[in-house]
């Protein structure tokens, strides 16, 4: 608690604390506030009144913490796996949390996606290999590589570069839908496509509802099974039942 101790206002006691090696954060809940100090830098630091707090959002898949105060929210990222609950009851104020899909067709998209992805960005990194091959490579490639301008060599690394993304995006978006969601009806279906288009079955909150949707997943998902399938809502857990709505314009969110 090092980095807190100078955070911690006199005469508190810290009732609850916890560190995560992994994202160097330093966590405390005292008897009348939240401090935190996260990141590699010691300037990224917070504090949040307890009686400010409203409400408070989990996020299983990011292990991140939303505080929503009256004027603004105060986002934790990469909270230590496994402390998200405890440091709920801890602070006291209604709490939900959104749970990650884990069941076995949900995995396997997780597992598709990243598989394909990785595949993508070997073809990508394949590119750029060829690229240096063509301007560092063997005598009679050098004498090529030796007439182009340092522009023609940018010019061709972004244009590599952006190939090399639509390739992933491609990828992820399409194949894992073309190759395995056509095969998976009912539950099974929902939970594999749910966990690929939808933040929430990935245990992250999405702002207002709204959510993400590429035009290269909708046309695959088309092909593979007819129509966009309707995967319903996924709703958070309560963990401490309460009001979840300021009744006010979404404030400012500042992260940590």
């Amino acid at each position: 608690m090092a980095r807190l101790d100078d955070m911690i206002p006199p005469g508190e006691a810290i009732r609850w604390e916890a560190f995560s090696k992994g994202s160097q954060m330093e966590i405390a809940v005292t008897d009348r506030h939240i401090i935190w100090a996260d990141g590699i830098f010691k300037r990224d630091k917070g504090k949040a009144a307890l009686a400010d707090i409203r409400f408070v959002d989990l996020e299983e898949g990011g292990n991140s913490v939303n505080l929503h105060c009256d004027g603004a929210i105060y986002r934790i990222e990469e909270f230590e796996p496994g402390k998200l609950e405890e440091l709920a009851r801890a602070i006291g104020r209604p709490a939900r949390i959104w749970r990650e899909c884990k069941t076995p067709a949900a995995v396997l998209a997780r597992r598709w996606r990243q598989y394909l992805g990785a595949g993508a960005v070997g073809l990508y990194a394949a590119g750029l290999f060829g690229l240096a091959f063509l301007v560092l490579g063997g005598d009679e490639l050098t004498k090529f590589g030796d007439a182009l301008t340092k522009l023609d060599v940018a010019i061709a690394t972004v244009v590599i570069c952006l190939a090399g993304y639509f390739i992933v995006e491609i990828a992820k978006n399409t194949l894992p839908h073309m190759l395995i969601g056509r095969t998976l009806t009912g539950e099974k279906r929902r939970d594999f496509v749910g966990w690929i288009t939808d933040p929430r079955w990935q245990g992250v909150k999405t702002d207002d509802g709204r959510l993400p949707r590429s035009r290269l997943g909708e046309w695959a998902m088309r092909k593979a099974y007819g129509e966009i399938p309707d995967i319903g809502e996924r709703e958070p857990e309560i963990l401490i039942p309460g009001n979840f709505s300021l009744n006010v314009a979404t404030p400012p969110i500042t992260p940590f």
